[in-house]
């Protein structure tokens, strides 16, 4: 007998499940796609931001080496906003590393070899 967790009757085919278990996994590998898909658009979009920001800063600074130091604080601005991109980006790396090390169990990398190597431990 086929499993719908919502008690829906005369669900779709595709809403019934035999058991909580095949349920909960179809659940997370389809909640596993929307974040991937969620994720994957706001780096496209932070991508295209930075780049913006950083043709941006590009041009105060050739304008302030021409003498418009009134374009100083416009170009302080946009430099921390460009780093404060690249903060988000450098979280998001430590957190997919973290997942990977608990996906994949502990393996040390061919960087963590030679710093042993090189410090004699």
């Amino acid at each position: 007998m086929a499993f719908d967790p919502f008690g829906n009757v005369g669900a779709p085919e595709n809403l019934l499940f035999f058991n909580t278990q095949t349920w909960w996994d179809v659940g997370k590998e389809k909640l596993k796609g929307l974040a991937v898909q969620f994720c994957s658009s706001k780096s496209k979009e932070r991508t295209q931001i930075r780049s913006l920001l950083v043709k941006l800063s590009q041009y105060l600074k050739s304008q302030i080496d021409l003498g418009r130091l009134s374009l100083l604080s416009v170009y302080e601005s946009t430099l921390s906003k460009i780093a404060s991109i690249d903060l988000v980006a450098a979280k998001g790396a430590c957190i997919r590393s973290r997942i990977r090390w608990a996906e994949e169990g502990e393996s040390s990398s061919s960087f963590v070899f030679k710093l042993e190597k090189k410090n004699g431990a």
